[in-house]
């Protein structure tokens, strides 16, 4: 049998479906053309990075500044970051910060911790971050970090951490500082206005 030349024209062609393209590629993948031939290019490639990003990635928007450093603006339902070649950092907008006294509520042999402040005026879902804790029946790095809320009321919210409270002391720990951070329930819409200024 004689082998029979098929001329294909360079380019994809998704204007129609497959079988009524004829004489087009129809679907490519990492596929450049180069003088009207097809050859593959470069692929994909892991990258880890650390802290790990929270939530399920929306949108993400790429530039490159002038001195030619490559960013990457990543969305997710929960969070905003910055990808700066292989370095990730929390760019989510700081909603409020305050002074607390007293907020913690902890019960012995549980993770979670209750926290009081009058009118949070956070929801559920949103993140907060704590400094300056010093507790006597937790674990002082677990509680000085970032946390997602479980919403209460208006007046309190609960946070979880890893190793149960020794005790249930509620009293003997002021000038505790909290963030607030804001969040964003529509990122992939948000997000390329925040990076029109970047």
């Amino acid at each position: 049998m004689a082998l029979s030349k098929i001329p294909l024209q360079p380019g994809v062609y998704r204007e129609n479906p497959s079988l009524s393209s004829e004489g087009f590629w129809h679907d490519c993948d990492k596929v450049r053309f180069k003088q009207g031939k097809p050859e593959k290019i470069g692929g994909w490639q892991s990258l880890t990075i650390s802290p790990t990003i929270i939530g399920n990635a929306r949108s993400m928007h790429t530039w490159r500044t002038n001195s030619g450093n490559i960013h990457t603006a990543i969305g997710t339902h929960k969070k905003l970051y910055i990808l700066s070649e292989t370095t990730i950092s929390d760019i989510t907008p700081i909603r409020e910060s305050q002074a607390l006294t007293n907020p913690f509520a902890a019960s012995s042999g549980s993770t979670t911790v209750t926290v009081t402040d009058v009118g949070h005026g956070s929801e559920q879902g949103d993140y907060v971050t704590f400094s300056g804790c010093v507790h006597a029946d937790l674990v002082d790095a677990e509680v000085n970090a970032n946390h997602e809320m479980t919403y209460i009321d208006v007046d309190t919210y609960s946070i979880e951490v890893t190793t149960a409270a020794t005790g249930s002391t509620t009293r003997g720990y002021s000038n505790i500082r909290n963030r607030y951070w804001q969040y964003f329930r529509s990122f992939s819409i948000r997000l390329r206005r925040w990076c029109l200024g970047c």
